[in-house]
């Protein structure tokens, strides 16, 4: 699991810091301290077939597929 950091700060368990903007490998536990406390986002990883790994894009919601344009009566 990664995670971007939205804001700088000092981890004392570990004696490490935080960078705003750049993104860590983290474990799962720490993954979600870190957004709880709203300090970063987690950046799920996808598994391909080959077993490469790479980062799922960030976009922003889907789009609502529940009506068709055909199906909508105007008046």
């Amino acid at each position: 699991m990664r995670v971007i950091i939205g804001r700088t700060f000092f981890y004392k368990k570990d004696s490490k810091i935080y960078e705003r903007g750049k993104n860590y490998p983290v474990d799962k536990e720490m993954g979600n301290w870190i957004a709880r406390k709203q300090l970063g986002t987690i950046i799920p990883e996808v598994v391909q077939k080959k077993g490469k790994r790479h980062l799922k894009d960030l976009k922003g919601p889907p789009k609502d597929k529940m009506i068709n344009g055909t199906n909508v009566k105007t008046k």
